[in-house]
């Protein structure tokens, strides 16, 4: 997606029409800024693609859409509209898309806001033009730049632009182009995240379909697994909240705890309570893991101790039965029956009656099945002999597991009473407010860890149900009908299996290179905009992590901004790139150009990195959109002057009106 040009009629400050040029003749000048003080205009600028694209106000007073003196002039009963109209390019296809809001005048005096309507045409590489429906836009607009993404590509740098929220990981695979196969994954087996396919996966559907011809036992077990899959969402979810709301806490915690750490008489404190935190925290992960590893044993191997109390006194029972097994192993009373009505033996001895052969093999059927169990019990006693062993590896497999987990929550205890304890001194303090800032984190604290005991006993759920739908399924495939459409299905249902087996394995393969290249790109980047010693990398869930000797460090002001850029930056220099490589077989579907529109993105950045940073976007990114105040202009264009394509300012009349002049380069 590369834009061209907006135009505004009687849109905010912008009255009457008017219009920026924004495409790139040049590919060596990528760069347009706009210049404007505070209150001139940037934001709204900035802004208004996201109203035009998505319809969506991100403005303060989400209504005040029409130019404040238009509204003021306007009569009663008399209407008026206000739009926006972009033109941009994807894939070799031209796009025009306007918003137009009408307004009345009433007569108390307000103004009466009707509803925003989008109309948009594209232009094919062939030059055919069509108009696109307008119950298709949106769905077209979020397959080119997905709302989810637009906080990342239109920067409002006055506000906290958050880059480590819990949906960021898809947006990211999205603008990467790695939706395709996680849809095909969906699409053959359900939700990632399940340990079995869903029923209403095309795996499911095969499942079904053999369910549908078969015995009515098949039909309700199938029933059970859908309601272990539907109970399995839910917990799913209610995990993926709690995680949603304990990060929450944890950011708000941080920055009471950046507070303290400031205030003078807790310094040393506060250094003293990070440590302890540090290793509440490494300990809760280790307890997580012991747990899950006990809960996981507990499921697959605990049918062992309780049929433990069963097995000791049948086995002493047999002992003392004292059954000799004298049999052949696999020959019974019918197998001796059809080798006396042949009249002769497999070594071709011939039985006659009352011969020597005829009477050895007579002598048999009291030592066969079914008139003798010898045999039988000797397989039933290496049976219970394997379970009692296995009973014995699962007690001492426990036992560790458990003395882990006392030993930890025992060291969890130990730190949360010597926190609890430098909290105390701390809430005691006058200073800065401290004790205030103390209780609120001990309710953030409070919070933290309810939402985390509710997220354990969601996990033990989730592994419950999962053990549920394995033993459902092992039911189902026991219980199938075996007809020659049934096997059909199952036939199908293989093919689906290793369809999905081989997307799944493209998939990761394509999901790690692309993590591994995100990792150089916004390391390469953080450290050419920033001049010091943090290293930064991507987590697996693609969150950014900052550190500094080893250990985790938190982000303000300035570093913020660095850490947001660099990995926007590293983002869309991946998509490009990775769009370059469409040659490459499977590609063609990966990658895209996409424009970085910014406001006020060096409001917290000095001057060496306000060059640094405009500098290297513009080294990432195909097209660059600057919104800026004059101040940091300066520093910035020492970065990016031989960049620049085009120089609008903001020229404002009073408080209801703005002119755009374009200024030579």
């Amino acid at each position: 997606m590369l834009l061209k040009r907006i135009q505004y009629h009687n849109f905010r400050p912008f009255i009457g029409d008017q219009e920026i040029l924004l495409d790139v003749v040049d590919e060596d000048k990528n760069v347009v800024v706009l210049l404007g003080d505070n209150t001139h205009g940037k934001s709204t600028f900035v802004l208004s693609f996201v109203w035009c694209l998505y319809g969506e106000s991100r403005f303060n007073e989400k209504n005040s859409i029409l130019n404040e003196r238009i509204a003021r002039e306007l009569s009663t009963g008399e209407t008026d509209t206000a739009f926006v109209e972009i033109e941009f390019e994807d894939n070799n296809t031209q796009y025009i898309i306007r918003r137009t809001q009408k307004f009345e005048k009433l007569s108390n005096g307000k103004l009466k806001n009707g509803t925003d309507e989008a109309e948009m045409a594209l232009t094919d590489i062939n030059g055919v033009t069509r108009r696109i429906p307008k119950s298709d836009i949106p769905s077209v607009i979020r397959s080119i730049l997905p709302l989810d993404l637009s906080t990342y590509f239109f920067f409002e740098g006055e506000k906290d632009n958050e880059i480590n929220k819990a949906e960021l990981g898809d947006a990211v695979r999205t603008l990467l182009g790695l939706t395709a196969f996680s849809n095909m994954k969906l699409h053959l087996y359900g939700p990632h995240t399940a340990r079995n396919y869903y029923s209403t996966s095309v795996m499911g559907m095969f499942e079904n379909m053999q369910a549908g011809i078969s015995s009515e036992e098949v039909e309700r077990i199938l029933a059970k697994k859908q309601d272990f899959e539907k109970k399995l969402g839910e917990y799913q979810n209610d995990k993926t909240i709690c995680e949603v709301n304990i990060d929450d806490y944890l950011k708000k915690k941080e920055r009471i705890e950046e507070k303290l750490r400031q205030a003078e008489p807790s310094k040393e404190l506060q250094k003293r309570r990070d440590e302890l935190e540090k290793f509440i925290q490494k300990a809760n992960k280790d307890l997580e893991k012991y747990q899950s590893k006990l809960v996981d044993s507990f499921g697959k191997k605990s049918m062992h101790l309780f049929i433990k109390p069963l097995l000791e006194p049948a086995m002493a029972r047999m002992e003392a039965m004292d059954v000799v097994d004298k049999g052949i192993r696999g020959i019974d009373a019918q197998a001796l029956d059809e080798l006396l009505a042949r009249k002769k033996c497999l070594c071709g001895t011939e039985l006659r009656e009352g011969s020597m052969a005829f009477k050895e093999l007579m002598k048999y059927y009291d030592i066969l099945p079914p008139k003798a169990v010898g045999t039988l019990i000797t397989e039933l006693e290496d049976s219970m002999s394997d379970s009692v062993q296995n009973c014995a590896d699962f007690v001492k497999e426990f036992d560790s597991n458990y003395e882990d987990i006392l030993e930890l929550r025992n060291s969890i205890n130990d730190y949360e009473k010597k926190v609890n304890v430098i909290s105390k001194e701390l809430a005691e303090m006058a200073e800065c407010d401290v004790a205030t800032l103390e209780e609120t984190k001990r309710e953030y604290v409070k919070n933290i860890k309810d939402l985390t005991e509710t997220k354990e006993m969601l996990i033990a759920n989730i592994s419950a149900v999962n053990s549920d739908i394995s033993n459902i399924n092992k039911e189902f495939n026991d219980s199938k009908d075996k007809s020659e459409k049934a096997a059909k299905y199952q036939l199908y249902f293989k093919y689906a299996e290793e369809i999905y087996n081989w997307v799944n394995r493209e998939y990761s393969r394509r999901e790690k290179d692309m993590l591994k290249r995100l990792n150089e790109n916004v390391s390469h980047i953080f450290n050419e905009m920033y001049n010091g010693k943090r290293q930064v990398s991507i987590d697996e869930n693609y969150k950014f992590i900052m550190t500094y000797d080893g250990g985790k460090v938190d982000t303000t002001g300035g570093l913020r901004a660095i850490q947001y850029f660099s990995y926007v930056g590293g983002m869309v220099k991946l998509a490009h790139d990775v769009m370059n490589e469409r040659n490459q077989p499977l590609a063609t579907n990966l990658g895209e150009q996409y424009p970085l529109v910014l406001d006020a993105a060096f409001s917290h950045a000095d001057e060496k990195h306000t060059k640094n940073i405009s500098k290297e976007l513009a080294k990432c990114t195909s097209q660059l959109i600057f919104a800026l105040m004059y101040k940091d202009w300066r520093y910035a264009k020492e970065g990016i002057d031989t960049k620049v394509a085009r120089v609008y300012y903001f020229e404002k009349i009073d408080e209801m009106e703005v002119h755009i002049i374009e200024k030579g380069v």
